[in-house]
């Protein structure tokens, strides 16, 4: 061993050296990289937490409209007049939630009526 330690390592420590410099980083990259794509850290999980934000700010933004038509129109139940405000509320407001959801005007009055007992209910307290 110690004639490994005098006469061989001295020689054999540059290549060592070298093939770690070389190849350690890349490895260190490449197992990084295919443990991310495995457990799909970045996307999956950023992309579910933003549709969930949007999502939530796309129904509160229908409440807030429903509850500004009911009060503009000083209204104790709905019309077709009050459901046309509160879409185009929520329309004017999250325009990009709308698009990204591809919600349709149809789709959002139902959405917008949905949201009626609640509102009336909260308003009458």
């Amino acid at each position: 061993m110690e004639t490994f330690n005098q006469y061989v390592w001295p020689v054999l420590e540059p290549l060592v050296t070298l093939f770690v410099t070389i190849v350690g980083p890349v490895l260190v990259t490449w197992i990084s990289a295919q443990l991310i794509a495995f457990l799909k850290i970045n996307s999956e999980a950023r992309k579910a937490e933003l549709e969930k934000t949007v999502s939530d700010a796309l129904h509160r933004s229908i409440a807030n409209g429903l509850k500004a038509a009911v009060t503009k129109f000083k209204a104790d139940s709905v019309s077709t007049v009050i459901i046309n405000a509160a879409a185009d509320y929520v329309t004017a407001n999250n325009p990009d939630a709308l698009k990204r959801f591809d919600i349709s005007h149809g789709t959002l009055n139902e959405m917008i009526l949905s949201k009626v007992p609640d509102v009336l209910a909260g308003m009458q307290k």
